[in-house]
Formats: C-alpha cells, sequence, structure tokens
C-alpha cells in the first residue's frame, strides 16, 4: 500500500502490476489500461464493500487510486488494514468531490479513468464492458452503465449466501439499521442480483439528461430498471461510476482542473458533460454494465437534503450556466425557472439567499473559465 500526503508534489509512476484478482489470462489481450478513482470521506461504513468490488473486476486494473478527504470516523485507518495494492492518499483537508477527484486522477496516466462514489457497488464486468463500448466508439469521451438503486430490504434472492437474519446481525454490528442494503453483500451476491435485476428494481441513473431550461437531472430515476435496457447515447454520465478517456480529461481540462474544484460537491459531473459536449465529445449508456447505488437522501425529497448539499447544488447551478449556455433564445426559459425557484426560497428556504453574494463574486471567475472553454479546439 502507497500512503501518502496530498501536499506531496511527486507522483509515483503508474503501477503496473494491477489489481491482484483483476489480472489473469485475460490481461494478455487487453490493450486498453484503466484506472480507478475513489474519493472517500466520512466512508467507513462503504469502502471495503467498494473495494471488495472493484478488486473482483474481470479486466484487469492498473492502479486504484484512494484519496480520503481527512474523514473523521476510521476511514483512514480501515485503508491501513485494506489497503494492500492501492495507492492510498491521505489528504490533510477536505477538498471536497471536484478537488479530490482531481488529485486522484493525476495519479495515473491509464487511458481510460472510472470515477467511483464508495457508496456503489460494481458489478465484476462493469469495467469491461464500459471499456469495450468506449474502444468502439473512439469519439465518446465518457460511459455509463445502469446504476440502480441499493434496495433497502436487502438484495437476497438468487446467489444470497445470507439470511435475512444474518444480513440484519451484520448490519447492527455495525450500528446500521437492518437491511442497509449492499454493504454486507460479497462480489458474487451483488452480480447475481444486478445479472438478475428482479422486477423490483428501480434506476437511479442511465446517464445524465437536460431539458430546455438547462435543467440537468438524472436519467430514469426512479423507473423501472428493466424499461432501461437499450445501449445509446446520453447527455453525460452521473460521476458515481464514470469512465472517463483519458484524451478528454486532458481536452476538457480548464485551468489544469478536469472537474471546477470551486463547485466542491455536486453538479461537477453536469459541468464537465456540458463542457465536453461542446467540445466534440459524446457520452454512452451501457445497460449491460450495472452496478448499485446508494444515495438515501434523494428519497426523501428535498426534506431529507442538508443544507450544505442544498447550498452547493444552487451555487453550482448558475456556475454551470455561466460557463456553458450559449443559446440566448434560452435565456427567458432559465430566467422563468429562476424566478420560480426565487418565490420558493423566499417562501421556504430564505438560508439559500446567503448564496447570493457568493455567486456574484464568483461570476468574473466563471467568465474567465467561459472565454477559456471557447478558447479550446472542437473535437473534429
Amino acid at each position: 500500500m502507497n500512503i501518502q500526503d496530498s501536499a506531496a508534489q511527486a507522483s509515483p509512476s503508474p503501477d503496473k502490476g494491477g489489481s491482484g484478482a483483476s489480472q489473469g489470462s485475460a490481461a494478455a489481450s487487453v490493450r486498453a489500461t484503466v484506472s480507478v478513482h475513489i474519493v472517500t470521506y466520512n466512508s467507513v461504513d462503504d469502502i471495503e464493500g467498494c473495494l471488495a468490488c472493484v478488486r473482483a473486476q474481470s479486466y484487469p486494473i492498473q492502479r486504484i487510486v484512494v484519496l480520503d478527504n481527512a474523514s473523521g470516523d476510521g476511514t483512514p485507518e480501515l485503508l491501513g488494514r485494506i489497503g494492500e495494492g492501492l495507492d492510498v492518499v491521505l489528504s490533510s483537508e477536505n477538498t471536497g468531490f471536484a478537488g479530490g477527484q482531481n488529485r486522484a486522477l493525476a495519479r495515473s496516466d491509464a487511458d481510460y479513468a472510472l470515477v467511483l462514489n464508495p457508496d456503489v457497488r460494481l458489478h465484476p464486468d462493469y469495467v469491461r464492458r464500459l471499456v469495450e463500448e468506449l474502444e468502439r466508439r473512439p469519439e465518446a469521451g465518457s460511459a455509463a452503465g445502469m446504476l440502480v438503486r441499493q434496495p433497502a430490504a436487502g438484495l437476497g434472492g438468487a446467489g444470497s449466501t445470507k439470511t435475512d437474519e444474518q444480513n440484519a446481525d451484520a448490519a447492527r454490528r455495525k450500528g446500521q439499521e437492518p437491511g442497509s442494503g449492499a454493504s454486507e453483500a460479497s462480489p458474487l451476491e451483488v452480480r447475481a442480483w444486478l445479472d438478475r435485476l428482479p422486477a423490483e428494481a428501480l434506476i437511479d441513473s442511465t446517464g445524465l439528461t437536460m431539458d430546455a431550461a438547462r435543467q440537468a437531472r438524472d436519467r430514469g430515476a426512479g423507473e423501472p430498471a428493466s424499461a432501461w435496457l437499450e445501449a445509446g447515447e446520453t447527455f453525460g454520465v452521473s460521476g458515481a461510476a464514470a469512465m472517463y478517456r483519458r484524451s478528454m480529461i486532458r481536452h476538457a481540462s480548464l485551468g489544469g482542473e478536469f472537474f471546477d474544484e470551486t463547485f466542491f460537491a455536486y453538479k461537477e459531473d453536469v459541468d464537465v458533460a456540458w463542457r465536453a459536449r461542446q467540445l466534440g465529445w459524446s457520452a454512452l449508456y451501457a445497460p449491460d454494465a450495472r452496478a448499485l447505488h446508494a444515495r438515501g437522501w434523494k428519497e426523501g425529497g428535498r426534506s431529507s437534503v442538508s443544507a450544505f448539499v442544498r447550498r452547493h447544488s444552487y451555487q453550482n447551478r448558475f456556475y454551470t450556466l455561466v460557463k456553458n449556455e450559449r443559446g440566448w433564445k434560452r435565456l427567458p426559459g432559465i430566467a422563468a425557472i429562476e424566478i420560480v425557484k426565487l418565490g420558493y426560497i423566499l417562501l421556504k428556504e430564505r438560508d439559500l439567499l446567503g448564496c447570493w453574494p457568493e455567486i456574484l463574486r464568483r461570476l468574473p471567475e466563471m467568465r474567465a473559465k467561459r472565454r477559456e472553454l471557447r478558447s479550446l479546439p472542437v473535437r473534429e
């Protein structure tokens, strides 16, 4: 295990040894290299299961980078125990998803980089199927699979080796509510459940979509997974489990940043998707690549969303628009939506009014990034 503080400037050379179980006879026939990049923050309940599924991938992984953003829940200590073969970076401060991922991405030069949230459980063929799609489509800069909502009652069913009571006991030992989902599931159980794709399986994301008012959403969210079995293009991919082509990362970076670190967290994947499209890159959805995603705060509506999330999401919406919008004809529709939102904020969420001084302060910075984006060459 390679543990370093994120303040270190030197980057080690890529580890050509791969990731253990993901190596084997397939490695000889593989040409494109892949690295996996995970940013943790108080992720002690998720990271071990996430890494188990990464290590079980059928495609060889050149390097697994885990950057911890100054967690205080024991995540660094856990990584110290389970980090054999990992490139672990311990940050002395919380740099957010965007800053953490930028530092993690800089630690590899693999052809493809999988940006992964610790609350995601990958099917063992997730990486392989995305690489196959991207290799067939050189115009595509990114790809993602079918992200399915983690079932609240646990996986169970086909391939499960644990009884309901065993799952409940395991959850209690970790201080969780019984039936907390895939945290205790093995890669084999995750594979069996996703292969079976039971009728109750619901979509978390099949990529990003954007409406006429430039509001981005997770495509298919809450719909039956069985309705999303057709591959195709999408506006962009969710940063929860996104495969990015390294050449696109280099092309679309602004000021040396792929993810805009002003965003800190939330909507940074929308900004990247929009930017990449303007530069001539498409995004792919591959339903045969499947994963489970636990994103519980989405379930309860706005009442379950913290002020931190709502604040960054609101601010980043404006940053994304200033940087990327070029269609002046859309401005009346965008303005109408924002006026309605402002009315809601005045009635229900007055704490968000405090975002406006920061939004106005950042406007010159966002306009400068807009100019830089427009100066970049568009992919032919």
